[in-house]
């Protein structure tokens, strides 16, 4: 399969301090890459290096074959990447479907008649019924607000899907529907996802996920990762908590 990312040897660094330090990560078309590491280990940090937020002081980012400079400078290419923030980060003032056109409008040059419509197609796809459209952000659930957030991501057609922490704040009822609608929309849609979580549900979606310790990446499947020996890795994954949740998930 084609690396639709491809990191290797990323320094980063914010204030002096190093975040990351020759790390390599290479996530594949169509597959759902899961990124976890303690508090303070550089996810965001990370994931805005990728996205060309945050400027990285050595190593290569390649975004769809081409340096990441290139494509976060091009909108052509900045399209095809759609993110959803953590706390949705939906604009107040404005209702679902007007969320859900700004990109469209702001940066697709569509009209606003026929973004109408499309926002409708969107919310459709990401299971919002076509009653949440006139909503404000604030009469929304927790629920509501990922899939309408997630909508504005898709506005533009992206393939490229970047989630910060997709189920955190949503009990698990809701956070394994989402986990559900992501591998749903990555089957039906042919997305490549990349997603921040520390929900171990979510991680059971993952193709592949890559932890960040000691300022590197450990990659590999859910299985190949929790064999890993080290320290941090075994107390994250067998803790009580994470057992129990990772014993419910292998009962499912």
């Amino acid at each position: 399969m084609t690396n639709i990312i491809d990191i290797k040897d990323l320094h980063t660094n914010i204030g002096g301090n190093v975040i990351h330090k020759a790390l390599n990560m290479v996530v594949k078309q169509g597959e759902i890459f899961g990124i976890v590491g303690g508090s303070g280990s550089g996810k965001t940090v990370l994931l805005n290096a990728i996205l060309g937020l945050r400027p990285h002081q050595g190593g290569t980012i390649d975004l769809f074959g081409i340096d990441s400079d290139i494509v976060t400078r091009s909108f052509e290419h900045k399209k095809r990447m759609g993110i959803l923030f953590q706390s949705g980060a939906l604009f107040s003032s404005l209702n679902v479907l007007q969320n859900i056109c700004v990109p469209m409008i702001e940066q697709g040059g569509i009209s606003p008649e026929c973004a109408h419509d499309l926002a409708y197609y969107k919310m459709k796809i990401v299971g919002l019924p076509d009653v949440a459209a006139p909503k404000l952000p604030e009469e929304l659930s927790g629920g509501m607000i990922k899939r309408a957030a997630f909508a504005r991501a898709l506005a533009l057609d992206a393939d490229l899907i970047f989630l910060d922490e997709p189920t955190s704040g949503l009990d698990p009822i809701s956070a394994e529907k989402f986990d559900q609608l992501i591998l749903k929309l990555k089957k039906n849609l042919g997305l490549t996802v990349v997603m921040i979580t520390h929900d171990l549900g979510s991680l059971s979606i993952c193709d592949h996920i890559g932890v960040i310790i000691d300022k590197k990446m450990i990659t590999g499947t859910l299985d190949e990762v929790r064999k890993n020996p080290h320290p941090w890795i075994q107390e994250y994954f067998a803790g009580a908590r994470s057992q129990a949740m990772l014993g419910a998930i292998a009962e499912t």
